[in-house]
């Protein structure tokens, strides 16, 4: 399940569904691949919904340390999987009361 381009499939289909407990290992598995592979562009996407993910369950801090940093946008440019990043990074911020913050990262996403 957690293999490449399967288990990112299959931890983003799980997290939409709401199966979440079935999401994280396989998109932990797609982050863990996509790093060991060079592959920014899987991996900013599937660290947003592990980071979307825990800004919810275990709070704005521990869900924003999932996020790079420097994020991989940086070194990808802009693409849409950076949208995921900063739907967390503004629910983070909203959650916290940073409304300006959050309203940046969501107009972003």
């Amino acid at each position: 399940m957690g293999l490449g381009p399967r288990g990112r499939c299959a931890g983003l289909a799980a997290h939409w569904r709401g199966r979440y407990d079935e999401a994280r290992p396989a998109l932990r598995d797609a982050a863990h691949i996509a790093a060991e592979e060079g592959n920014a562009l899987a991996r900013q996407y599937v660290l947003g919904y592990l980071a979307l993910d825990a800004v919810e369950r275990d709070g704005p801090r521990a869900g924003l340390a999932l996020l790079p940093e420097p994020p991989d946008e940086q070194r990808v440019g802009e693409h849409f999987t950076a949208m995921i990043g900063h739907l967390a990074g503004g629910r983070g911020a909203e959650l916290e009361g940073r409304l300006s913050e959050a309203e940046r990262e969501l107009a972003r996403a």
